[in-house]
């Protein structure tokens, strides 16, 4: 694993959830690092507050847990290790979504906890991800929780047609009618998989 759990995330994948999900109001990055995810957002026009526990050279350095007060969004590939503690902390400020990447093994274990609940949408990529940083085998997703939302979660498939070579999302595809639409793959609720 990187130092500090430091991996930069590729610029696609902030890109296919922004294709795929509307933030309303700012959006607080608390693991920017050297500020990967939070150029995307800022380019795609969103307001974004930056920060990290270690200085990278980008954003405030600040802890994530010392952050209390309320905030609208938050989209962010959080640290490895402390995950769940990381993601129900985040969640107690979050205001309105929260976008956090994270194993797509983990589904199953993210509809059974509490903050299941509010999970809305899961969008998983069916390639593992090239991280600079890291050799990491599994695949990711992109677990969107909306505060309020109390349904089915819905599961999409985020197809890439990329290589180590071509990260650049669109450059390296042929011109063709929305090419990283995802795929519906299933909704799941509480009722489908026996309820609580």
């Amino acid at each position: 694993m990187a130092k500090n759990d430091f991996v930069q995330t590729p610029k696609y994948v902030t890109e296919a959830l922004l294709e795929r999900e509307v933030f309303e109001g700012s959006i607080l990055e608390p693991c920017c690092g050297a500020g990967a995810i939070s150029t995307v957002l800022q380019a795609s026009g969103y307001q974004v507050i930056s920060s990290d526990k270690f200085d990278y050279g980008f954003g405030v350095q600040r802890d994530l847990f010392s952050i209390t007060e309320p905030t609208e969004n938050i989209i962010t590939n959080g640290p490895f290790t402390d995950q769940q503690k990381v993601k129900k902390h985040l969640l107690s400020i979050t205001t309105k979504k929260m976008a956090f990447l994270w194993y797509a093994k983990n589904i199953g274990n993210e509809i059974e906890t509490p903050s299941g609940r509010n999970l809305k949408t899961v969008y998983v990529f069916n390639q593992r991800i090239d991280w600079v940083e890291a050799k990491l085998g599994w695949l990711f997703a992109w677990y969107v929780w909306e505060k309020g939302y109390q349904g089915s979660i819905a599961i999409h498939r985020i197809e890439r047609g990329l290589t180590p070579l071509a990260p650049d999302r669109l450059a390296a595809l042929p011109s063709v009618a929305n090419p990283l639409q995802s795929s519906f793959i299933a909704e799941v609720s509480p009722a489908t998989i026996g309820g609580r």
